[in-house]
């Protein structure tokens, strides 16, 4: 009787290594990119608190820093050489919400890193960054416009930018929807929506 010895698989560990390298790679660009400190210009752990601002996000290094960005955000969120302050939480062209893992196409302008959903979207951006990447001063915040729905920071599906009078001055200040149904019941009549809507100031929103 002859009697074969089969040879013995060798570990899988490099198989594991590089599933685990995928996944480190997924984990990260679900997180977005890195980016630094918008007051400080230090590097950002993958534990730092969010905060959702004019419709980008960003993180601080430290808790003394989160003061100072809440206390005078568009000051704090300026370009720090070619590193990034923050990520775009919207395509800013399609005004829809966008995960760093689901963009398409990205544009790096002024310390932020836009995301689109297309390529068509990112070469509409890239013709006149200056003037699509403008942020409002107000904003109606924390309820979906459309349903009065409150939303916390990070969950709104899309947004709208309008005119409006505040002051006696005219303004441009955005408003958000919980969901992409009520997108289009907005802009059949944008006024039923907005005549008697409060407005505050653009600020820091955490993003939990």
């Amino acid at each position: 009787m002859v009697v074969r010895i089969l040879p013995i698989a060798p570990p899988m560990r490099y198989n594991v290594s590089i599933m685990l390298t995928m996944l480190l790679a997924a984990t990260v660009m679900a997180q977005g990119p890195a980016t630094v400190c918008p007051v400080m210009g230090d590097p950002i752990s993958e534990n730092s608190q969010r905060y959702e601002y004019a419709g980008l996000v960003t993180a601080v290094c430290c808790a003394g820093c989160e003061g100072s960005l809440k206390a005078a955000p568009d000051k704090a969120m300026k370009a720090r050489g070619t590193s990034l302050v923050a990520y775009s939480a919207y395509d800013v062209i399609a005004k829809t919400s966008i995960k760093p893992d689901k963009a398409v196409a990205t544009t790096d302008y002024n310390g932020v890193r836009y995301l689109f959903s297309t390529k068509e979207n990112k070469a509409a951006f890239d013709k006149d960054p200056k003037a699509l990447s403008t942020r409002p001063t107000y904003e109606a915040f924390g309820k979906c416009v459309v349903t009065k729905e409150v939303v916390p920071a990070g969950k709104f599906a899309a947004y709208r930018d309008v005119k409006t009078v505040i002051d006696g001055k005219p303004q441009m200040a955005r408003v958000y929807f919980c969901c992409m149904g009520c997108v289009p019941k907005f802009d059949d009549n944008p006024s039923n929506y907005t005549a008697d809507l409060k407005y505050t100031k653009v600020t820091i929103h955490e993003i939990k």
